[in-house]
């Protein structure tokens, strides 16, 4: 990860964003895009439990 990614996620997160990061290595062959769907579904599910 370079610096600048590392900033943007900093910023981010300064903002109130809640952000997740995997990395490739972690990633591995799942398919990064499915894995970013289910990440959202089951965050909102657990959002909608504890608000």
């Amino acid at each position: 990860m370079t610096e600048a990614q590392r900033q943007a996620i900093k910023e981010l997160r300064a903002a109130g964003f809640a952000v997740v990061i995997f990395y490739p290595d972690e990633v591995g062959d799942a398919d990064a895009s499915n894995l970013e769907e289910i990440l959202v579904q089951r965050g909102n599910e657990l959002l909608d439990e504890v608000l």
